[in-house]
């Protein structure tokens, strides 16, 4: 499964400004409903949803990484926001650390296989350190989508990709779009 299977492109937010868990999965539930993907009827009931399955257990990974998600019948299909923030939030996670980034992932009841792969992919990727640096580092929504696509091309390689050049043992990966710079930034690579 791919980011650009689930995750709303109208609903990444950049910056965010958040005081709790509970303000965040507000924010992020609103982010879905302002791109139109969910009905602003079902705002409340979604994130009493993602709160109670908190009250299971904390979805924050540790490494400043956090997944809330549910399961609810007004959800038309799975789907994700995703949001970052430079502040991090106290998501009462595993390792005590503030939480910086966030996928929020919403699916209709009954579908658990998808919701499930979606959660594996988003805990595979966000493993990979130099993911979540880049992440962290970047300065504007567009960016952090860029990213999101980049990881797609690197879980999903299409080989008639005219970018796609020969790697480790001759197998065919995307050249990177992202790379880090001084100061804390990341800085969009231009394709060759």
């Amino acid at each position: 499964m791919r980011f650009s299977d689930f995750v709303v492109a109208r609903a990444v937010v950049n910056g965010l400004r958040a005081r709790d868990k509970c303000d965040v999965i507000r924010q992020l539930v609103a982010a879905l409903v302002g791109s139109g993907e969910l009905a602003p009827g079902e705002q409340a009931a979604l994130v009493s949803a993602v709160l109670a399955r908190e009250a299971l257990g904390s979805t924050a990974l540790g490494r400043g990484v956090a997944i809330p998600h549910a399961q609810h019948p007004s959800v038309p299909r799975t789907m994700g926001a995703v949001a970052v923030t430079s502040d991090g939030v106290d998501f009462q996670s595993l390792d005590g650390g503030r939480t910086h980034i966030f996928f929020l992932l919403l699916s209709p009841l009954g579908q658990s296989p998808l919701h499930t792969q979606a959660l594996e992919r988003i805990a595979s990727q966000t493993r990979d350190d130099v993911f979540c640096r880049l992440l962290r580092q970047c300065a504007t929504v567009d960016e952090i989508r860029l990213l999101l696509d980049e990881a797609d091309e690197r879980h999903v390689v299409r080989l008639d990709r005219p970018d796609a050049s020969p790697g480790p043992g001759g197998v065919a990966t995307p050249r990177a779009r992202f790379r880090p710079v001084a100061g804390g930034r990341s800085a969009a690579r231009p394709r060759v």
